[in-house]
């Protein structure tokens, strides 16, 4: 029985072995083919990367032209948002200033901001839009893009700032905004001269002490030529 067990069992093992020897001689046949289609595969991929890796420097010098176009678009956009802003209808005009009186009779009237101020801030409003966009770091000034874009550039591109001002969309937009000033502030300043006959009320409410007159004890002239002045006043 013994003897009987060791030969089945030897049998069975000899089936198995013949039978892995067939599977693996098939699959080195199939593997030689595969290998062969491998191998064409893999210089392709290899032939390919390399050729996207030379191209490295020009698809980063792309993206960087990229965002800057954004950038100039969203600054243009930014300064047109202005205009519109001082053009709205239920805004007749977008200049506030207070009128004001000088010290002396002879000074004119006053007016806070002034005009040369209103322009300057406007001015200076647009120069700061272009100033926070061209701190944001350009991506081909990364250091980890330079291997890539070494000799492929002599600068740092185009100017952001430049773009802008060379544009004809932002030289309107600039112009319009000027020419909103001078109207609006012309507008102001034609209004206001119906102020400088209210001086003397204006100097009156600044320097007269109702408690101190009271207490000097006017007369009824003193009295009459206070009225007869409010009098005026009313015409």
């Amino acid at each position: 029985m013994l003897v009987q067990n060791i030969s089945e069992s030897r049998t069975i093992s000899d089936a198995e072995d013949l039978e892995n020897s067939k599977i693996g001689q098939a699959n080195k046949n199939k593997s030689m083919v595969l290998q062969k289609m491998e191998d064409n595969l893999k210089n392709r991929v290899i032939k390919l990367a390399w050729l996207n890796y030379n191209h490295l420097g020009t698809f980063i010098r792309l993206i960087d032209y990229m965002v800057v176009e954004t950038q100039v678009r969203i600054n243009l956009e930014s300064a047109e948002l202005i205009l519109i802003e001082m053009d709205r209808d239920d805004r007749k005009y977008a200049l506030q200033t207070v009128v004001g009186f000088g010290n002396n009779q002879e000074d004119d009237l006053s007016y806070t901001p002034t005009k040369d101020e209103l322009h300057s801030n406007l001015m200076k409003l647009l120069d700061d839009m272009q100033i926070v966009t061209e701190e944001i770091q350009r991506v081909i000034n990364h250091n980890e893009f330079h291997q890539f874009i070494h000799g492929l550039i002599t600068d740092s591109g185009p100017r952001f700032k430049t773009i802008v001002e060379e544009s004809q969309v932002y030289r309107n937009v600039k112009s319009q905004i000027q020419g909103r000033i001078q109207t609006d502030f012309a507008h102001i300043e034609d209004r206001s001269k119906n102020f400088k006959s209210c001086r003397d009320i204006h100097e009156f409410d600044n320097v007269h002490d109702f408690e101190k007159w009271k207490a000097e004890n006017p007369d009824l002239e003193a009295v009459k030529q206070q009225f007869d002045r409010f009098g005026k006043w009313d015409t």
